[in-house]
């Protein structure tokens, strides 16, 4: 009869938290949209030490594909391929390449061509 149990939307969700570590709320800023990756993915990669997509990231066209894919799920890349002993430290990196990215591009504004 356990077999035929309905599970609740909040027992799934505490399901989610166990299998991953995480809480609710880590877990989805996790699966969000990465800010950092959108703004400059060569920063991005070059502060989680993610080589080979820096480099596919410098192919013309494919790179546009790896660009859209690092802002959309980059958050979830980074935290599946590096094994974070805590959250903190993971979210202290993403504001740290948001940081840089961000100083990558007043610098091109500043000093671009005029």
């Amino acid at each position: 009869m356990e077999k035929n149990k309905k599970i609740s939307s909040k027992e799934r969700a505490d399901a989610v938290e166990n299998i991953n570590g995480l809480t609710l709320k880590e877990t989805s800023f996790v699966k969000g949209f990465s800010l950092a990756a959108f703004l400059n993915p060569f920063i991005w990669c070059i502060c989680y030490g993610f080589w080979d997509l820096f480099l596919e990231s410098l192919i013309p066209v494919y790179g546009i594909y790896v660009w859209l894919n690092l802002a959309i799920n980059g958050r979830r890349i980074a935290w599946e391929r590096k094994k974070w002993q805590h959250f903190d430290s993971f979210l202290r990196r993403e504001r740290i390449a948001l940081q840089l990215a961000a100083l990558g591009w007043l610098v091109c504004l500043l000093f671009g061509p005029k």
